[in-house]
């Protein structure tokens, strides 16, 4: 592992930030700055850039969201990753309308911290929009493949990936959906009007929420509550887009 990195590492609990000072003295990472809430941070940022920023997200003065949002008017490109539980789903959706990159679930367990932290390193090197997509997207699968159908499209509506909890609910195997149209999924009832207004608000850069009438293999009705959140490069054009 490069040792080389400045990482900035927010949390109000000083038990927490004792905690994780002795990870990184543990394995020789030396360059790290604690600020004790976003607000602090945010004033160490202005004055000094970092490779990394991890921060908790439930903080007084100004929370982790409002703190990455605040850096991404500084600096775009970069590199987060949360401290959470991400226990509910408007949490998760925002993480992903952020463009954060890492995910670390509380307690924090050393060895898991390590790895996350290696493959952020590894990122930070690489510096590819591709390299950044691929790990986004693992990350997000290993929080929520467990709990949530999940889904990805290219630009034309062709899908590109369905995890276990989506085949399982359409009865289709990943083989027999990937390269077709979600159009496949369909069902009659479900009113033209509604996917129009969809592809114009994710086409728009926007996250389009709303319930969905799925036809299964066996032609029996299914309903989800959908998000479809499009996900953009650092150049901010659409990659791609999860549901």
């Amino acid at each position: 592992m490069n040792n080389n990195f400045t990482i900035l590492y927010v949390d109000d609990e000083k038990s927490v930030r004792d905690f994780v000072q002795i990870i990184f003295k543990k394995n020789n990472i030396n360059g790290v700055t604690f600020a004790s809430n976003g607000k602090e941070a945010l004033e160490i940022y202005k004055e000094k850039s970092f490779d990394l920023v991890i921060t908790d997200m439930i903080m007084p003065l100004m929370d982790g969201f409002e703190l990455i949002e605040n850096i991404k008017k500084i600096n775009k490109r970069q590199t987060f990753m949360i401290v959470t539980g991400l226990e509910n789903k408007s949490d998760l959706i925002k993480a992903i309308e952020l463009r954060v990159n890492f995910f670390i679930e509380k307690p924090i367990k050393p060895k898991k911290f390590m790895s996350v932290l290696d493959e952020s390193f590894d990122l930070i090197e690489q510096n590819k929009d591709s390299e950044l997509n691929s790990l986004l997207l693992s990350q997000y699968k290993a929080t929520i493949d467990d709990s949530t159908i999940v889904s990805k499209t290219d630009l034309q509506g062709n899908i590109t990936y369905i995890n276990d909890k989506f085949s399982n609910i359409s009865q289709y195997l990943p083989e027999e959906l990937i390269g077709k149209n979600h159009r496949v999924l369909r069902s009659e009832e479900m009113p033209q009007e509604t996917f129009v207004e969809m592809w114009k608000t994710i086409s728009s850069k926007k996250t389009w929420t709303g319930i969905i009438k799925n036809r299964a293999k066996d032609g029996t009705t299914y309903v989800v509550d959908s998000v479809i959140i499009p996900l953009l490069d650092a150049n901010n054009d659409i990659i791609e887009y999860m549901s």
